[in-house]
């Protein structure tokens, strides 16, 4: 009898997203589509996930924190030259919106792995 256990890696997955709320999601984008953003999620001791936040910095640009905005439902600049601009609901977008202000460039991996491999012939 076989019994599937997660990979390793989804058990670390979900582990973040217990630890650090819908932070966490825009923090995976952002490793698949703009590796060479520095990124980190972060919450107080005692804090909810969904009270998390995410530091993001590129090359000579300042570190900048985005949160998750719990009462309207959206992502949101903390601090900084941009504090309370909405950034959206959608993690991937967010991510994308977030190197663009950076200035780091944002290729989003495709969500059909029958894509990868193809040529585009």
């Amino acid at each position: 009898m076989s019994v599937d256990k997660p990979r390793e890696s989804d058990e670390s997955r979900d582990l973040g997203a217990r630890l650090y709320g819908p932070v966490n999601a825009v923090y995976v984008e952002l490793r698949a589509g703009a590796p060479g953003v520095v990124a980190s999620c972060k919450r107080g001791h005692y804090e909810p996930a969904t009270r998390s936040h995410l530091r993001v910095s590129y090359r000579a640009e300042p570190a900048r924190v985005v949160t998750w905005d719990e009462e309207a439902q959206y992502y949101v600049w903390v601090g900084g030259p941009d504090d309370g601009g909405q950034l959206g609901r959608e993690p991937r977008r967010v991510a994308a919106r977030i190197a663009e202000t950076l200035g780091a460039p944002f290729s989003a991996p495709s969500d059909d792995p029958a894509a990868e491999g193809r040529t585009g012939r």
